[in-house]
């Protein structure tokens, strides 16, 4: 019989030298230049959200993120102390943008002039750590990073930036009263991405590299899923949305790609906004039943279904686009809280709604759970949530340039990471898109190590180690610096 042993080794350190104790910086004791050190900024306050569980998996890659930053701005002198009160929010215009692991922008706005941001950022369901930077003139700039931001619903922090008084009376103006401002929409031309135009300050590029691919099975009502090879037609988009100086959208521009057509079936392919507030102008170009790219110039109002490509037989190979104008800036839902309408009627998130109208059946086909057409025509499955039987997505919309599958080949062989990702809810194996033939394989597991030993005063350290039930000498370094074996504890269990 053999039994798992587990020491505790207690290292005992005697380091207290009479006369030398100094107090701990701040205190009340003997040193009299404590109480001079004064306060420093405060620390950052997280409260951050979890993005929960959801209920129906829904094969969703890319999601929307709620950013709120509450940014306190504070005069401090050159060794960090705080010098006076909080100064009031306007002192300093901040500006805050955020970056992906390659340095990508993913979002760019403004805080407010009462010291607070709400905003929506779109990442893609892959972890990824996303960098955070505040900066505003005349403070010091501020960069944090987010650890794997996708996974939460909400970014919820207080943060303070600082400017540094010299000590030596030289004074550096706080405000940015003297950078260019062309178009008086109180950011600075440096920071605006359209500084002759009063209604355009930033843009936001989802995603912020290269396109979004969708895929579509069209044997929609038929069979499920089809062969889920995901080639039937599958086309790639990107969206670019402009938001004024207050973080409101003022257009948007999709640019999209028909990439492959492997299905005996044609397709018709667009994009629907489900809602927003007001009128908007629709320019941009459509590839026709043609082949033959056409202009597009409407006002429209929501829904606004819109076609791209008519006829994915001769669509391939080609690119079409649209932008939105809004008459109103639009506020986009609220992430994280089901999509709350926190307007009267607010924007989608992106990727919005792509569909294909199946030409041959007349069936439109959507990600799981958007709306059907109601406009172009009147849909025919508006029931449907774009589910099969079996639990797969008629479409699958994937962030980033992704190589489809080959005809008739299931989507699990050249990704078979895919299925650990359908199987977990979505939970495990997010980045699935990412690894093309390339199965996972789990770690290898590190054996547990249980040590019993004993010291004899420098004559020779002993211990032994059992891993896996192999029980192994080992001899412990002469300058172990007095590691004593106080206890000896078997775990009893028979092995």
């Amino acid at each position: 019989m053999k039994r798992y042993a587990v020491i505790f080794v207690v290292f005992a350190v005697l380091a207290l030298i009479a006369g030398c104790i100094q107090p701990f910086a701040g205190s009340d004791a003997t040193d009299t230049g404590a109480a001079s050190i004064g306060p420093v900024l405060p620390a950052d306050q997280i409260n951050d959200i979890d993005r929960p569980p959801a209920g129906t998996f829904t094969f969703e890659t890319v999601f929307p993120v709620t950013l709120n930053l509450d940014v306190n701005l504070f005069e401090t002198d050159e060794n960090g102390r705080v010098l006076g009160d909080e100064l009031v929010p306007d002192s300093g215009a901040v500006f805050v943008v955020l970056a992906d692991s390659k340095g990508n922008p993913i979002y760019s706005g403004k805080v407010s002039s009462d010291g607070t941001l709400n905003a929506t950022v779109h990442l893609p369901s892959a972890n990824e750590d996303i960098t955070m930077t505040l900066a505003a003139e005349g403070f010091e700039d501020r960069s944090v990073v987010i650890s794997d931001m996708v996974d939460l619903s909400e970014v919820n922090r207080t943060m303070s930036m600082e400017h540094i008084v010299p000590s030596d009376g030289s004074y550096l103006p706080r405000a940015i009263s003297g950078l260019l401002d062309s178009d008086g929409d109180g950011v600075p031309d440096v920071y605006d991405a359209f500084p002759n135009d009063p209604n355009s300050a930033f843009e936001i590029n989802v995603p912020a590299e290269g396109k979004l691919t969708i895929a579509f099975e069209d044997l929609f009502g038929r069979a499920n899923a089809g062969d889920a090879d995901y080639n039937d037609f599958v086309a790639a988009y990107s969206i670019t949305e402009v938001t004024n100086g207050s973080g409101l959208v003022t257009s948007l521009t999709v640019n999209a790609d028909a990439v492959t057509k492997l299905a005996g079936y044609d397709h018709r392919f667009g994009i629907r906004i489900d809602s927003f507030e007001g009128d908007a102008e629709l320019t941009g170009q459509f590839i026709d039943g043609s082949g033959v790219a056409q202009p597009i110039n409407d006002n429209v109002s929501a829904p606004a279904e819109i076609i791209l490509f008519e006829n994915s037989r001769y669509a391939v190979g080609q690119s079409a686009s649209f932008t939105l104008t809004f008459a109103v800036p639009q506020k986009h839902m609220v992430a994280g809280s089901g999509d709350t309408f926190v307007a009267p009627v607010p924007l989608p998130n992106a990727p919005y709604n792509p569909f294909a109208i199946v030409v041959n059946t007349g069936h439109d086909i959507h990600l799981i759970g958007r709306q059907p057409l109601t406009e172009l025509i009147q849909s025919i499955n508006p029931d449907d949530t774009f589910m099969d039987g079996d639990g797969f997505p008629w479409a699958l919309l994937v962030p980033g340039d992704w190589i489809h599958p080959e005809e008739t080949q299931r989507i699990e062989i050249p990704y078979p990471r895919f299925t650990l990702w359908r199987e977990s809810g979505g939970e495990d194996h997010s980045d699935w898109y990412l690894h093309y033939y390339d199965p996972y394989v789990p770690p290898v597991e590190e054996p547990d190590v249980y040590v019993a030993g004993y010291y004899n005063d420098g004559v020779k350290d002993v211990a032994a180690y059992w891993t896996n039930g192999a029980k192994t000498d080992l001899v412990v370094p002469d300058d172990s610096q007095g590691a004593r074996a106080t206890d000896i504890f078997v775990d009893g269990d028979d092995v």
